[in-house]
């Protein structure tokens, strides 16, 4: 089983790729991709420093001793790591940046108490986001509890372990190569080529600029097909002579059958670097400050936060009527449907987590089949005319899928997809989910099971 280290860093990294899908293909910054029930996006823009553009093409697939020793050794130095103090400024290159939130290309100066506790990838956390050398957002996590304070606001949230929302407003706070290498632990990686291209000065440290390019088994792809899933990641760093930590992380990646990761490239550089600080409890305090008050990023507070678009679905609340067509040719109502337990799965076929997910609608629909229970897909933000219904073919999926949601996804305010709602045979929403739990449908299937009960 893959641990929360890896967990951690998968998500970040298809974080990466299904925000660069969904501005391909969304119209608005409201639909986004949902992975996992991550909802994290990462800022899109010019990478710094031209020298560590990633290039494989242009480089040899061979190993070098003396690269793979500089590697290993700042592997190891990572790995040993029990806390971690620095300023990171991330960027990007490969797709267009118009569309990214501006507060994700601000540097942010973090600490970071790295052990490990049950699901979580670390103990304690503090995040500053820094704007004209002044903290604008920060996130403290404590062990328990997180408060996300925004100053210019004075406004507040408090959440407890939610990792999902805590990645969400990051940033470039996440100690990417630190995360990774205690994954590879658990999931080692296969290095294919280790050269060295160069060298350089960064924060006044001498770095050694070393490329590696890796292969990461990701196992079994989630969509159907039974093929293996691999990442290819090839990485820059600069590593520093001094203590082995890189100060600059330059990352281009790919995995097999997902052309949403085509072409995209991040860099993080770190400053201000220190291993092992001393920590103080204070450093992650989540009592809210003084003068601040309680609230959601109201988007009318002057220097708030952007609002963040919500499922108008709300449990409990009355579903909306829909007339759609199927792939059939059929008409398919809410109406026509009363007395039945609906389940709907917004969807597009350029969307990875998307059909990640559509295995376990598959099993859903075989295992209630004969049942009061009606599932489908409802196809979402489509690129072309019929691609909806030779996905399912090619891929042996049987159940229903609507086309042209896009107006029923309007009227919910889906923020992205896949979403997921359950309506019991009185039309009521049962269950309304943003992107899947990795449970293997769990959520899906008890609350079907509830509204067929009922």
């Amino acid at each position: 089983m893959i641990n929360h280290f890896m967990q951690f860093t998968l998500a970040l990294c298809f974080a990466l790729s299904t925000f660069a899908t969904a501005q391909e293909s969304a119209q608005s910054t409201s639909k986004k991709v949902v992975a996992a029930k991550i909802t994290a996006v990462v800022p899109v823009g010019e990478v710094e420093n031209s020298k560590t553009a990633v290039d494989s093409a242009s480089q040899p697939q061979t190993i070098d001793q003396n690269a793979l020793t500089i590697y290993e050794k700042s592997v190891a130095v990572a790995r040993a790591l029990k806390a971690i103090q620095l300023t990171t400024r991330m960027t990007a290159t490969g797709r267009d940046s118009g569309m990214m939130p501006p507060e994700f290309m601000e540097p942010t100066n973090s600490i970071w108490d790295l052990e490990a506790t049950e699901g979580s990838p670390c103990k304690r956390m503090r995040i500053e986001s820094i704007k004209n050398d002044k903290p604008v957002r920060v996130i403290t996590f404590d062990g328990t509890h997180s408060l996300l304070a925004n100053v210019p606001s004075k406004t507040y949230m408090e959440e407890g372990t939610n990792w999902s929302l805590l990645l969400k407003s990051a940033g470039s706070g996440v100690p990417q190569w630190v995360f990774e290498m205690h994954a590879e632990e658990a999931a080692p990686s296969k290095i294919i080529a280790a050269n060295i291209i160069g060298e350089e000065t960064i924060d006044g440290q001498p770095c050694d600029m070393v490329r590696i390019l890796r292969s990461i088994d990701l196992g079994t792809s989630d969509d159907g097909d039974e093929k293996p899933s691999t990442m290819t990641m090839t990485d820059i760093l600069s590593i520093a002579r001094a203590d082995s930590f890189p100060r600059r992380l330059s990352q281009k990646m790919a995995v097999n059958g997902e052309d949403q990761m085509a072409n995209l490239a991040v860099s993080y550089q770190y400053s201000n670097v220190k291993l092992d600080p001393t920590l103080d409890a204070s450093m992650f305090a989540t009592t809210p400050p003084a003068g601040y008050v309680k609230g959601e990023n109201p988007k009318d507070a002057p220097g708030g936060e952007r609002e963040q678009p919500q499922l108008k679905a709300k449990v409990g609340e009355k579903a909306l009527d829909f007339t759609l067509t199927g792939i059939d040719g059929a008409q398919v109502s809410l109406e026509g449907l009363k007395g039945k337990v609906i389940l709907l799965d917004f969807w597009a076929t350029w969307c990875g987590p998307c059909k990640q997910v559509m295995p376990t609608i598959q099993k859903i629909a075989d295992e209630y089949k004969g049942k009061d229970v009606a599932v489908f897909g409802v196809n979402t933000w489509e690129r072309g005319e019929g691609a909806a219904k030779k996905y399912m073919e090619s891929k042996g999926f049987t159940y229903p899928c609507l086309l042209a949601g896009d107006e029923l996804a309007k009227s919910y305010e889906v923020p992205g997809i896949p979403t997921l709602l359950v309506i019991g045979k009185d039309g009521m929403i049962v269950l309304a989910e943003v992107g899947m739990a990795p449970d293997g449908g769990k959520a899906l299937r008890a609350a079907i099971d509830a509204a067929l009960a009922k």
